[in-house]
């Protein structure tokens, strides 16, 4: 039976994983059908985020990866990996504190995109945008407008959501892969568009 289904009216694997980690106060849980291998986190199980491998695939693919795919399954569902700050609380640290540094980078480099999208509509000549109050606020949140769907199409494009990679004409003519590329060509820079 699946890992997230349960016959009705009672609790699916997914829900008695969360709920064990709750009241037993450990930090981590494996839940698996031998095939299919979870890690639970407690903070994270209530939200089903869970790290999961499935080891009849990873032993039977052909994939010349599937050595180091081994060592990364083998590195997290280990015994020793369990003890109290062994490596699944350095790893969890160090991703928490990775994640924590992107986000401020992240934030600073919107900051930095706004500000330039704000001025780049104040400087060009046909907008004859004055500086007033009022301008300025509208500006702001028309710059805000344009980064948010700018963020949101590059989102869609780096997830598949948008056809950047099944569809050749929406990448090379429609896509904000193009218009950086375009731009990169017009502005007479090495620019890597990847």
């Amino acid at each position: 039976m699946p890992l997230d289904q349960a016959p009705r009216g009672e609790r699916n694997p997914s829900q008695q994983i969360d709920e064990y980690l709750r009241y037993s106060e450990l930090r981590w849980g494996i839940l698996t059908d031998g095939r299919i291998w979870r890690l639970y986190d407690r903070d994270s199980s209530k939200n089903n985020v869970y790290y999961a491998v499935d080891l009849k695939e990873l032993l039977e693919n052909d994939d010349p990866n599937a050595l180091e795919r081994f060592f990364y399954f083998y590195a997290f569902f280990r015994q020793t990996a369990f003890a109290p700050d062994g490596w699944l609380d350095r790893t969890r640290i160090g991703s928490r504190d990775f994640a924590q540094n992107l986000s401020e980078t992240l934030e600073d480099q919107v900051y930095d995109a706004l500000e330039l999208i704000a001025q780049g509509f104040l400087d060009y000549r046909r907008n004859t945008l004055q500086p007033t109050p009022d301008t300025l606020r509208g500006l702001y949140e028309q710059s805000l407008v344009l980064l948010y769907r700018l963020l949101f199409i590059l989102y869609a494009e780096s997830c598949d959501i948008l056809p950047l990679s099944d569809n050749a004409s929406y990448r090379q003519t429609r896509s904000l892969h193009a218009l950086k590329s375009a731009i990169a060509q017009v502005g007479g820079r090495d620019m890597d568009v990847n």
